[in-house]
């Protein structure tokens, strides 16, 4: 789990649950994780989200296939698209991610 929550863009694409509705595009899934970035910046974060160099890449090559084969998500990679997403596992991870940037958020105010 916490492999899952690892890079800041899976966190990302956790945090966006509610914004991705399937079956979602690449690029729609790019602009949520933006979203996502923008309003939740915190340890780790890659900063300004408006300039993540390849986004688009990074999530269709690696970020997304192990969101799928973790069954966060399923990801066709031949039609660049989101096609489900498990909305239970999405909860479970949000709280799970929630957490540890609490306790990163405390560690480093120590």
């Amino acid at each position: 789990m916490y492999g899952i929550l690892r890079h800041p863009f899976r966190r990302a694409v956790v945090a966006a649950g509610d914004a991705l509705r399937a079956p979602m595009s690449l690029s729609g899934t790019a602009d949520a994780v933006m979203d996502a970035l923008a309003s939740a910046p915190g340890p780790g974060a890659p900063g300004a989200p408006r300039a993540v160099p390849n986004l688009e890449l990074q999530l269709h090559h690696t970020h997304l296939p192990k969101l799928d084969a973790a069954g966060v998500i399923a990801y066709d990679a031949d039609e660049q698209t989101v096609v489900d997403v498990d909305e239970a596992a999405v909860v479970r991870l949000s709280g799970v991610s929630e957490t540890l940037a609490a306790e990163c958020a405390d560690a480093l105010s120590d």
